[in-house]
Parts: structure tokens; sequence; C-alpha cells
């Protein structure tokens, strides 16, 4: 079964049909200026996210801010507590994203609770991806501190939406964040990609999330 799934998602990756494809569509239909990613991970994302913002806006500079514990600030609590993978050292992404050159990378190592309202004072970002830690206060926390870096042109991409069991099993609180935020004054709108992983409590099912502000009517 684990074969099974571990396959699946290497064609999926290698075509370009995974979840993660929800955000890179979005980036290829729009100029992209401005970027914050919340949990880097290992940098491959950001280097696939990076690259089709700069195929689409060649010689236009790119700002990409990246907020991570990297391996050098990343516990064996963490991994526990956030549903995370092992994060790669800081150094190494720098160096995998440092050949994109007209891109501004800045990566920024602390937990993103703490984090964030220190650094973001009022800047806006087109695309702000939130994959960092997937606890609900985690999760709730990282949304309420990019809401404020949002305008009309800002999309915020969720990471981690799952199936029931991925809730309940799993303990991802992405679900539960998105499910609470206001359609009133946002639009919500779930991927159609998905991706599936087999684990100890059976499958999980993951998805994306997009939010923008509402146009003024």
């Amino acid at each position: 079964m684990l074969f099974v799934f571990t396959l699946l998602q290497r064609i999926k990756f290698k075509f370009g049909i995974d979840r993660k494809n929800y955000l890179l569509k979005y980036a290829k239909s729009r100029k992209i200026s401005s970027i914050l990613e919340i949990g880097v991970f290992n940098g491959n994302f950001a280097e696939r996210l990076l690259k089709v913002v700069t195929d689409n806006s060649p010689g236009s500079k790119i700002y990409y801010l990246g907020v991570d514990l990297f391996a050098e600030g990343f516990t064996e609590e963490k991994y526990v507590s956030e549903i995370s993978l092992y994060p790669q050292t800081l150094s190494k992404i720098q160096k995998k994203l440092s050949k994109f050159k007209n891109v501004n990378v800045e990566l920024i190592q602390g937990d993103s609770i703490k984090v964030l309202p220190r650094i973001l004072n009022g800047k806006t970002f087109d695309v702000i991806h939130i994959d960092g830690g997937h606890s609900y206060n985690t999760v709730l926390q990282d949304w309420l501190n990019v809401s404020k870096s949002m305008n009309r042109s800002t999309a915020v991409f969720f990471d981690d939406y799952a199936n029931s069991r991925g809730t309940t099993k799993g303990g991802f609180g992405v679900n539960e964040v998105v499910d609470h935020i206001d359609s009133k004054m946002y639009d919500v709108k779930l991927s159609f990609n998905r991706d599936f992983f087999w684990k100890n409590y059976g499958l999980l099912i993951l998805k994306m999330v997009k939010v923008s502000l509402k146009a003024k009517t």
C-alpha cells in the first residue's frame, strides 16, 4: 500500500499535477513581485515557485521572504507537536535559491508566531504561502498575522487542508482555521488537485486552499 501511494505521488509530481500546482497555476497567471513563504522545509517548492515567477516576469525584480525554524532551530518536540517534517539548513536553502539572479532572497530563522509580527510591519505581498507548523494554534496565528499583510491583489495559500482522517487522527489544524474564515470578507477556494499518502492511521488526503479579499461592491 505504501509503495502504491509513494509511486502515485512521484508520478503526480513529475507531471506537475500535485496539489501545489494550484499555487503554481495561479503564479503563471499573474505578474508577481513579492512572496512570503512560512515553512520553507527543504526549499524545493520555493525553487519551483520562483522558476515559474521569474519565467513569467523575466528581468523583473522579485522579493522572496522565507520564514522557518530550519534545521538549526528544529527540535523533536516541534516534529511531534506541529506534524512537521525535518527541514534543511538555512545555508543550503540560501545556496539553492541563489541561482535566481533577479530574486532578492531573504531567509529568517525562527518561530513564525514570534517572528511575523516583528518583520511584517505593514509589508504587503502578492503571494503568501502558509505551510509551517500544522497545529491549530500555529496555523491560526500565522493566518491572523499575514491577514494584516493582504491587499486586494494578495492571494494567501494554505497547504495541507486534510481529509477527516487527517484532522482527527493526524492532528492537522488547517481545516479548522480555514473553515472559520469570514466568508463575507474573503473568497475561499479549495483546490481540485489533491495528494494521497499512506500513514500509520490510514489514508491521508491533502489539498491547498486559496484565500483572497472580496472585491468591494
